[in-house]
């Protein structure tokens, strides 16, 4: 042990450069007792306190100098002023720090490592005489504190072992993708870079286009998991010293905290599911149908998802084709292509810009759908050569059942139909040609025409129809309405006779005795009868010869109240089903149909509420006549009947 005071002649006698065996000589201690004391103030800490610097251009010391590691000097200090030098030496530009203090007759000097200036050493003088040399050039180190803490540093240092844990094909799995839907890139698709490194790049491969996205993400997330460690640690290098030197963290303590953030935190998020799902979320691509659609596709950015997404179609590839011949939907584009493979350059023009289209133009794909049709009515219609536009004239000999047989018997009643203009006149028979036939009867001069010379007549004419090989078959067609309205056919006596016109014909039984056998003959008689009211003023009943307004005409002819009713308003609902399809977007009501369509009748063609009215109550008359054990308790006047007639002329006419 040694006194205070002899610890005061040890420091003192040290600073002159006395060796540990003149010291004890000097103090009358054994030289072990000196050599325990010095090891004692090697280790111990200085206690920190204002130190002033004074930097100076050159120093020569005139004293005796002794040189020092900066832990003894500092140790050994008792001045609170010292002198510094920075020197240069050739070819290098780490500039040297040497410190003087002045101790009377002699000098203490030190050399500084050279990341440490001069007013590093002011800072932190304390902590320099508390530690060894070797800490002080290896562990102080502002290069290691500044590697750690510096952002982009850390991430080269880490970004490679961050890439590797990223174990895409995993994630996906748990995710619950198929991993045969992920589509091969390209033969020239470039690689990727890995953790910024030109010289460490990826060969192209199914999941190559999502590397990148996921090298940000981790580097996004690598922030996350690093901030907390790296949070607390200070800026400055003399502040990083005494952080390390409090908390014992210094550069390499700090890195494996990193390492193990690493390896927990991160490896686990990149074996998980939502990984997937924040990868495309930074691209704001969100929910599994979405995410599922770009990894089956090869997205890798939102404009290409919401370009494919909303066209439908399968690929860029497509989306191209398809923008290019300036169509917005795939589903638009792959009817162009159906509709054009049907017609080619069939009744389209044909142009040295595009002889070989195999696809309808966008207006052209807009007339179609326009006119209603579909590829196999289109296809059935263009083998027949009936042109796009004449979609109504498929309709009504489609209706008409004039569509039958082979192709060149439909080609030539198209050319029929085409010259005979309006068809509806043809409605009520069972073919045009009946039809024709008739006229041929109504207009006959005579009353009576020979059955075989009406048939000759029937096969001569060009409208389509049934061909007959025998006045039998002939017969079965008059013995028919509306034939029967007009003539009597008698297949014994080979003859037709006419009824007149404006008659009402009607069979009465007259008995007859011929030798006392009773023979029952049916005879014709004439009765001239009023008609209900007068029917002239509705012009579309008296025009056609269709059989529903040959009824109607007939029911009005008898007086018949409860028939002229249920004929007028089958007319009328079969009108009004048609304005319907005209103007409403909706299918034809099912649900109280009868009162919709009313109801819609008389707001397209703005009928007064007393006709809306009447119109009602005829509805419920005729389903009385339908239905008479459960009855409306209207009475039925020719008043209905009228507004009806009148209701549906009016349609017919918006209808054209």
């Amino acid at each position: 042990m040694v006194t205070p005071e002899e610890l005061d002649q040890i420091m003192k006698l040290r600073g002159q450069g006395r060796t540990q065996v003149q010291i004890a000589e000097e103090i009358g201690k054994s030289p072990q007792t000196v050599s325990n004391e010095l090891k004692k103030l090697r280790e111990q800490s200085v206690p920190k306190t204002n130190l002033t610097i004074i930097p100076a251009q050159d120093f020569q010391p005139q004293a005796t100098t002794v040189s020092f590691e900066p832990k003894m000097f500092e140790n050994l200090r008792i001045a609170d002023t010292i002198y510094a030098t920075t020197k240069t030496p050739p070819r290098t530009n780490a500039a040297i720090t040497e410190l003087y203090e002045m101790r009377g007759d002699v000098i203490h000097h030190t050399i500084l490592p050279r990341h440490i200036s001069a007013e590093d050493y002011s800072l932190i003088h304390d902590i320099i005489g508390a530690i060894d040399n070797n800490t002080l050039q290896d562990d102080i180190n502002p290069g290691g504190y500044k590697k750690t803490l510096n952002y982009q540093e850390v991430l080269s240092r880490h970004s490679e072992q961050i890439i590797s844990t990223m174990d895409l094909k995993k994630a996906l799995t748990d995710w619950g993708f198929d991993l045969k839907l992920l589509p091969t890139p390209p033969p020239n698709a470039r690689g990727v870079v890995i953790a910024g490194n030109p010289t460490e790049v990826q060969k192209p491969g199914p999941l190559s286009f999502l590397m990148e996205i996921a090298g940000g993400l981790a580097i996004k997330r690598w922030d996350k998991v690093s901030n907390p460690i790296l949070k607390d640690i200070p800026s400055e290098f003399t502040d990083r010293v005494r952080y390390w030197h409090e908390t014992g963290k210094g550069s390499n303590e700090i890195d494996q905290e990193l390492k193990q953030a690493r390896s927990s935190q991160l490896a686990s998020y990149f074996h998980s599911a939502d990984f997937i799902t924040d990868i495309y979320k930074e691209i704001k691509v969100e929910g599994p149908k979405k995410v599922k659609f770009c990894l089956s596709k090869g997205i890798n950015n939102f404009f290409l998802f919401s370009t494919l997404w909303e066209s439908g179609a399968e690929s860029k590839a497509e989306y191209d084709l398809m923008f290019q011949n300036g169509f917005k939907k795939w589903v638009d584009y792959q009817d162009a292509v159906n509709y054009g493979r049907i017609l080619g350059n069939f009744n389209r023009p044909h142009t040295r810009h595009r002889p070989n289209d195999t696809h309808c133009t966008p207006d052209e794909l807009n007339n179609i759908r326009a006119q209603g049709w579909d590829p196999t009515s289109l296809q059935s219609a263009h083998n027949i050569g009936i042109r796009v536009e004449e979609k109504k004239l498929y309709d009504k000999m489609f209706e008409m059942t004039l569509l039958t047989g082979d192709v060149n018997t439909q080609k030539s009643s198209v050319a029929w139909a085409r010259s005979a203009g309006d068809l509806s006149k043809y409605e009520g028979f069972s073919s045009p040609r009946a039809a024709v036939l008739y006229g041929i009867i109504e207009m006959s001069p005579t009353s009576q025409m020979m059955l075989d010379s009406l048939l000759s007549l029937y096969l001569s004419q060009s409208a389509p129809g049934p061909v007959f090989s025998n006045v039998n078959q002939l017969h079965t067609l008059l013995d028919m309405p509306p034939f029967t309205d007009i003539c009597v056919s008698n297949l014994k006596g080979g003859i037709v006779e006419k009824k007149e016109k404006l008659v009402v014909i009607e069979k009465e039984v007259v008995k007859e005795v011929v030798v006392e056998k009773e023979v029952i003959v049916e005879k014709m008689v004439e009765k001239k009868t009023t008609p209900l009211f007068n029917y002239g003023r509705y012009s579309e009943l008296n025009s056609g010869n269709s059989k529903m307004n040959q009824k109607i005409r007939a029911a009005l002819d008898r007086c018949s109240l409860e028939d002229s009713l249920t004929a007028s308003f089958t007319r009328f609902e079969s009108h009004v089903n048609k304005l319907w399809k005209k103007t409403q977007s909706e299918p034809v009501p099912k649900e109280r149909g009868g009162v919709k369509l009313i109801d819609m009748a008389a707001t397209e063609m703005k009928f007064p509420k007393p006709m809306l009215d009447k119109l009602h109550q005829a509805r419920m008359l005729r389903n009385d006549e339908l239905h008479p054990d459960d009855p409306s308790g209207l009475k039925l006047t020719d008043t209905h009947i009228k507004k009806v007639l009148e209701a549906t002329e009016k349609i017919i006419v918006a209808l054209g």
